[in-house]
């Protein structure tokens, strides 16, 4: 089969005692595959039903899926690494991750689809004290996605989207590609998103927000700009300036 343009090569591995649900199956299993061809990676497993917090239920197969792409040369930080990103999505489950990972089998970064946030190697990551400098609003690019980021900590109400969400826009956006959204209004869309973001509360510490912050790229083009996640260039965040401020017109997923 080809993935991209690229040839690759789809294996099945059966492993019937173990669980590949789990964060840490998945990481270890990428780990594992950055030294393999491209391809799909397909694991059978058992989903037993107990992990920590989970109400318990009765054990079911599951399927994980790895998407291998070809190495490639990418900075972090500052330092040139050459690096395979590997998707993993498991059968009937809406969330992928998206992994980074050293052609030495080290773990870069990991992004869970539903969180916007990009989990980094400490040795990686910025500076946390430069965060302090920035302070979430509509003022800048910057301040703006850091507002974003910063309901997800908990520390922001979510309420506070709406300061600097372009709802018009998004809805916009967003209905090009799915005609179901298409088919609400903007605010039946507003409404939905807020419960989303709100389900996501906590999904990453403050100091992992801090941390992020001084990585993010900031490219401003007159009353325009994009802000990138390291590893995450293929979805930014986009941005208008208007008379009250900066508005976000496009958020990562």
């Amino acid at each position: 089969m080809k993935t991209d343009g690229e040839e690759s090569t789809t294996l099945v591995f059966a492993s019937e005692g173990l669980n590949h649900g789990s964060m840490l199956s998945s990481i270890l299993l990428a780990r594992k595959l950055a030294g393999s061809p491209s391809g799909e990676y397909v694991f059978t497993g058992i989903d037993w039903g107990d992990e920590d917090g989970e109400p318990e239920r009765e054990p079911k197969s599951q399927t994980l899926t790895m998407t291998v792409k070809e190495a490639k040369a990418a900075t972090f930080a500052g330092k040139e690494l050459e690096v395979r990103r590997i998707q993993g999505a498991k059968q009937d489950d809406p969330e992928k991750v998206d992994f980074v990972v050293g052609t030495d089998g080290r773990l870069v970064s990991f992004a869970p689809s539903i969180t916007p946030l990009v989990f980094m190697a400490a040795d990686l990551a910025g500076d946390a004290t430069a965060a302090e400098t920035v302070k979430p609003g509509t003022d800048s690019p910057l301040a703006a996605v850091a507002l974003y980021l910063k309901v997800f900590t908990g520390t922001v109400p979510v309420t506070e989207m709406n300061k600097v969400m372009d709802w018009q826009a998004i809805h916009k956006e967003m209905s090009a590609a799915d005609p179901n959204i298409a088919a609400l209004g903007v605010d039946a869309l507003r409404k939905i998103l807020i419960a989303e973001f709100g389900k996501q509360v906590g999904a990453a510490t403050a100091e992992q927000v801090d941390l992020l912050i001084p990585m993010l790229t900031v490219k401003e083009d007159a009353d325009k700009a994009t802000v990138t996640m390291p590893g995450r260039a293929d979805s930014p965040f986009l941005l208008r300036k208007t008379a009250t401020g900066w508005l976000i017109t496009r958020f990562p997923r």
